[in-house]
């Protein structure tokens, strides 16, 4: 957690082994392009990251699932892992959590089940407490995507408690974990936890992490409090219930809705309302959730059968 410190020892290190191991400064450039994404400092991030050839992958691809461009993310996802052995599996994780991360951002939770098995095995095989805090958040992410807030929960406390040394990756935790919260209408938990994550994120230097950790939380899920687990699928709906449920939205939500209808993505979403991407990205989950859908394909479905277009 001591960002300045970290920025000296490895702004040191890039110019010493630029001087005398310049083919070994590809893993710093890569390392100091993470510390600049995370102080918000993002082109620089992108310098560091493109100087970085494949070790820098996984970073620009981190950046383009920060600006909304989830296919980008997930082609530069597999693309580190092409460039990587399968025998690498401590190499190739972080690839396997962006592409997982990507495709759970696309709505193809699915798809997303292989990277995270990969994830989970790998921290199986490591077995340390960071490699399963990071596996148990994945999971997390994975389980609010599909509509299974109760599973949320229970992984994003285990990485809470696991990451207790890292106070950015424990904030992460926290924020998935004041969404589930949230969705299992324990609003006053789900504040108090993002209430923690995000001025974690201000004391550590984050600015983009701290804004969206601002951002409302959504609210509390149809059917959320019995937990389920069973993949969140999608619920036929008659016309009139259909109505009631597009009345959980608000007027914002319901305008997303009807863009993603239209086929936008999200930063054309952002673009047309001028709002961020983040922004749109959350108002999505938002949909999902309250709507009980499991994917923007089935948003777009629903949005048809409710005369929304």
């Amino acid at each position: 957690g001591d960002w300045p410190a970290t920025e000296v020892e490895l702004t040191g290190a890039v110019e010493d082994l630029r001087r005398s191991r310049p083919g070994m400064a590809a893993g710093g450039l890569a390392r100091l392009g993470d510390l600049r994404a995370r102080q918000g400092r993002t082109e620089e991030a992108r310098d560091l990251f493109e100087q970085a050839d494949a070790a820098g992958l996984v970073g620009l691809g981190e950046l383009e699932l920060d600006r909304g461009e989830t296919e980008s993310a997930t082609a530069l996802a597999e693309r580190a892992l092409r460039r990587m052995p399968e025998q690498a599996i401590l190499d190739r994780l972080p690839a396997q959590e962006l592409l997982a991360r990507a495709l759970i951002a696309e709505g193809k939770t699915e798809a997303a089940e292989a990277p995270l098995g990969a994830v989970r095995s790998t921290a199986k095989t490591i077995a340390t407490p960071h490699l399963g805090a990071r596996a148990s958040l994945l999971a997390a992410e994975h389980a609010l995507a599909c509509g299974d807030p109760a599973a949320a929960r229970r992984e994003a406390e285990d990485a809470v408690d696991a990451f207790s040394s890292a106070p950015y990756d424990a904030a992460r935790a926290r924020l998935v974990l004041a969404r589930a919260l949230a969705a299992l209408g324990s609003g006053d938990r789900a504040e108090r936890e993002r209430d923690a994550a995000q001025q974690a994120f201000e004391r550590l230097g984050a600015p983009g992490d701290a804004a969206r950790a601002a951002e409302p939380l959504p609210a509390e899920a149809p059917d959320s409090q019995a937990g389920t687990g069973d993949g969140g699928g999608d619920r036929p709906r008659g016309g009139g219930e259909a109505q009631a449920d597009l009345d959980l939205l608000t007027p914002r939500e319901l305008e997303v809705l009807r863009l993603i209808a239209t086929g936008a993505n999200d930063p054309e979403i952002a673009e047309r309302l001028v709002i961020s991407s983040h922004t749109v990205h959350r108002h999505v989950a938002n949909i999902r959730t309250k709507l009980g859908l499991s994917s923007r394909s089935a948003a777009v479905a629903y949005a048809t059968r409710s005369g929304l277009i």
